[in-house]
């Protein structure tokens, strides 16, 4: 349900099912967060944990109550009357959120989950690649890697999201959530003072949930390890899991694992653990031995 007015909108979501894979919260800032002052709108509860059951999220959903439901439609539309669709909100606020969670629910189902493992392997890998930019860089390297109008000025968090809104926000030691999602198309936010601030931004690699051709194996790499396993290491620029690579090279899951873990062991990739998924990278020395 988008918000009518793109200065007040939160990020456009088909479902409340958003990707919030492994983002428990990068980074935190411990003075004002500078943002647009946005509603939280009905269908962008905050995730109730870092890497939450989709059935979890439904149950936020379907659990906001009546008033919230009815206050968050009449911000939405920002003085203007109600679609028509959603004028029975004003009488049956429950009943009208139970048909939205319905209608969200069906979306997902029919478009998002078939897609799901693609996807979360795409963010899993981003939220590591910002973990290692914060680690490597600090907050600054970090926030103006996610987005141009995204920094770190001076222990304020500061967000040009839309001109001429400005909204001072407190974290008081609450800390900033960020997720990555597919979703939107530059860094935006939700504003609820009741809420620790989050925000959400466009992940990287977004692109390959959709494509499918592997980059092209340099010959004399594959005459080296062999062509499977060079095709594995070309992928591995990036963070990716077992079932991914074995989706992305048409290979079964356990013939990918055993090229893997041969490649591991000789140093030509590293391995991290994010919840049950193991994210394979290039090593240092994978990276030159590919270049």
């Amino acid at each position: 349900m988008a918000q009518p007015d793109p200065a007040r909108g939160a990020p456009a979501v088909p479902a409340p099912g958003r990707p919030t894979a492994g983002t428990g919260g990068l980074a935190a800032a411990e003075g004002p967060g500078r943002a647009p002052p946005v509603p939280a709108g009905l269908p962008h509860p905050q995730p109730p944990a870092p890497n939450p059951d989709i059935d979890d999220e439904f149950a936020v959903l379907r659990a906001t109550p009546a008033e919230r439901v009815r206050a968050d439609l009449l911000h939405a539309a920002c003085g203007r009357p109600l679609h028509p669709w959603l004028r029975g909100a004003l009488e049956d606020p429950l009943g009208t959120l139970a048909t939205v969670a319905d209608t969200l629910h069906d979306y997902w189902s029919l478009v998002i989950a078939p897609q799901w493992p693609r996807i979360e392997a795409v963010l899993r890998a981003d939220v590591l690649h910002r973990a290692r930019r914060l680690a490597d860089g600090g907050a600054a390297v970090l926030f103006a890697d996610i987005d141009p109008g995204l920094r770190w000025q001076d222990g304020t968090l500061v967000l040009d999201a839309f001109p001429g809104s400005s909204l001072d926000l407190a974290v008081d030691g609450r800390g900033v959530a960020f997720t990555p999602s597919l979703f939107c198309d530059h860094a935006v936010t939700v504003v609820d003072h009741a809420l620790p601030p989050r925000v959400w931004y466009p992940v990287r690699g977004r692109a390959t949930v959709w494509h499918t051709e592997s980059a092209a194996t340099p010959e004399a790499l594959a005459d080296l390890l062999g062509r499977t396993r060079a095709r594995i290491l070309t992928q591995l620029a990036e963070p990716a899991g077992t079932t991914d690579l074995a989706r992305r090279l048409d290979l079964s899951p356990g013939t990918a694992s055993q090229h893997l873990g041969v490649l591991h062991r000789a140093g030509l990739v590293t391995r991290a653990r994010d919840g049950h998924t193991v994210l394979y990278l290039r090593s240092r020395l994978g990276d030159r031995l590919s270049a």
